[in-house]
């Protein structure tokens, strides 16, 4: 029995050895744990980047999320007790920004909802101009507040890249190009209602047109695209009138101080040359951290908020005024260089009596561009604007509008003769 009860002791007496020596080896060797914190903090670094990078509704949210239970998790296997409250701290902050995120999300959904349906990507990347349609395709578009449809319509996209006018339009005797953004585009009416098919509709078969405006751009983008030859590639022989239709918007754009074209061609002061182009805003890494970045509801509200709210109110900075005339300025030089091409600027005075806009206005008249404000073509088109809008929730130009204005452009402009 004593020999029983002896043998029974022993085994006992091993295992608490046994466990002491684990407890006091864990205890004395803190690099095993540094190893498993790192291990476990890469592990959900390389988790929570996945998911940011990953196509999934709410990436950020879900990144927080894993990150905050994987510290958790990681605490639980620490022993030292600084350590886990670093633990704990980090994540705190996690679950706080994945309940910010959230919260975001759920209480600021936007009231406008835009439904693309084409076998392409509609945008692409441009490497001279920051981006463009993709080239060769129909793209239907129906834009929505709430859930009132606002229009439904479809951009027809030729293979060089410019929303197409329907041939039957088209003439032989003059080459007129257009200039600008989704208004010059034709953002909301259809292929044969936009400002330069209702310029063609009237010419009796005298123009043909070149539509290469596109959402978001600015001069920016219609400096570069002559500078590089793109009208050599595109205009079937020597452009001869060149209209571009500004807005006060433009001023920002062209400075480089919009969240959207982060690529485009970026232009400075540059002694007699007026502006000279210097590359894109920014390189390939800041947008491509930033394009990540706008996946977080987060930073989309705070960069609304602080950078993008006075830019889309129509408010902008006035010492970006001489660079924007520099540019059309440049523009024009380079056109009459080239081609002998007449150069029209088409503003829409929306805020007309406004200091900036009047400064806009009057830089064009002093360097004696030739322009057409908007309120010249159409009188009441700020006193009667929803006749002339898509809606009151989405404020392009409707067909009306560009019809009155092509028709004033084809006879009151163009007629009287075709080139310079």
């Amino acid at each position: 029995m004593a020999t029983d009860a002896g043998e029974g002791v022993q085994p006992l007496q091993h295992a608490h050895q046994a466990d002491a020596g684990v407890r006091d080896a864990l205890l004395t060797s803190p690099r095993r744990w540094y190893a498993r914190l790192t291990a476990g903090l890469v592990t959900l670094g390389l988790v929570a980047v996945f998911l940011v990078w990953h196509d999934c509704p709410a990436p950020f949210v879900l990144g927080l999320l894993a990150a905050a239970g994987g510290t958790v998790a990681t605490a639980l296997f620490l022993s030292h007790a600084r350590l886990q409250n670093i633990a704990v701290t980090f994540a705190s902050s996690f679950l706080t920004l994945a309940l910010i995120e959230g919260g975001i999300y759920v209480t600021t959904q936007p009231d406008i909802r835009v439904e693309l349906e084409s076998k392409e990507p509609y945008y692409i990347a441009d490497p001279d101009l920051g981006y463009g349609p993709q080239p060769g395709g129909k793209v239907e578009v129906r834009k929505y507040h709430r859930e009132y449809l606002l229009y439904d319509t479809v951009y027809t996209i030729g293979r060089d890249g410019l929303r197409q006018i329907p041939e039957s339009l088209q003439g032989e005797a003059c080459n007129v190009v257009f200039f600008g953004d989704s208004l010059t585009f034709g953002e909301g009416v259809g292929d044969d209602e936009t400002l330069p098919a209702s310029v063609l509709k009237g010419s009796g078969g005298r123009y043909r047109g070149y539509n290469f405006g596109f959402h978001g751009y600015g001069p920016h983008q219609m400096l570069r695209t002559v500078e590089l030859g793109r009208l050599d590639k595109i205009v079937e022989g020597q452009p001869h009138v060149v209209i571009y239709l500004g807005i006060e918007a433009h001023v920002a754009r062209a400075a480089g101080k919009v969240n959207w074209d982060l690529y485009g061609p970026r232009y400075q002061w540059s002694g007699e040359r007026g502006v000279e182009f210097i590359g894109p805003f920014h390189g390939v890494v800041y947008k491509t951290i930033h394009d990540r970045f706008k996946r977080s509801f987060l930073f989309r509200f705070l960069e609304d908020t602080f950078i993008m709210s006075s830019v889309m109110s129509g408010h902008f900075d006035p010492t970006d005024i001489p660079l924007y005339l520099a540019i059309l300025e440049r523009t024009r030089a380079e056109l009459t260089k080239r081609y002998q091409a007449r150069f029209v600027v088409l503003f829409w005075d929306e805020r007309a009596g406004d200091t900036l806009t009047d400064q806009i206005l009057q830089g064009l008249q002093e360097r004696h561009f030739e322009v057409i404000a908007l309120s010249q073509i159409i009188p009441d088109i700020e006193s009667d604007k929803r006749a002339y809008i898509l809606s009151e929730f989405d404020l392009h130009l409707n067909a009306r509008a560009y019809a009155l204005i092509g028709t004033y452009l084809t006879h009151q402009l163009l007629r009287p003769s075709c080139r310079p």
